[in-house]
């Protein structure tokens, strides 16, 4: 699957029993990446939610985006990789995935108990408290520079032709 396993997990657990998207915009050149708070805590971290019976990773990030952040857009490439986190005293293990956001409604599901801000990157690297998460968005924007360039290079060969 190609997922980078920012740390170390036991063989008799699942993998990964939550799915979670990093989503970011280009605005006038400049990267951004949208973070939101937790509902209880008021904490800064990125949209997530437990993968239901039948859904895949993918399709239970993409919703949670939806859900938690009023956004709507494509994954990009493979699995960053896995964080883990503890919620009350359960340990949680969440696969994360980079998401290319196409739109971002004003009004959306959890719009009243949730705060979304877009950031540049190293803004949201200070914000984000797990270490692992932090890694993750160092991989995601070395992804995300690395995919704009392509996309630059695509472009600039259409326009010669």
């Amino acid at each position: 699957m190609g997922v980078e396993d920012a740390g170390t997990h036991p063989l008799d657990e699942p993998l990964f029993d939550q799915a979670a998207v990093i989503p970011y915009r280009v605005e006038n050149g400049e990267i951004q990446i949208c973070l939101i708070t937790t509902r209880r805590k008021g904490r800064w971290g990125i949209p997530k939610g437990n993968i239901k019976t039948g859904h895949s990773f993918e399709q239970t990030a993409l919703e949670e985006a939806y859900e938690e952040a009023g956004l709507r857009g494509d994954i990009v490439d493979e699995p960053l990789g896995i964080f883990r986190y503890y919620k009350s005293s359960d340990l949680r293990q969440a696969i994360v995935v980079l998401m290319s956001v196409s739109s971002a409604e004003d009004v959306w599901k959890e719009v009243d108990a949730r705060i979304r801000e877009w950031v540049a990157p190293r803004v949201a690297r200070v914000r984000l408290e797990n270490l692992q998460l932090r890694s993750l968005l160092d991989l995601a924007l070395r992804r995300i520079h690395s995919h704009h360039d392509q996309q630059q290079s695509s472009s600039a060969k259409s326009s010669a032709q």
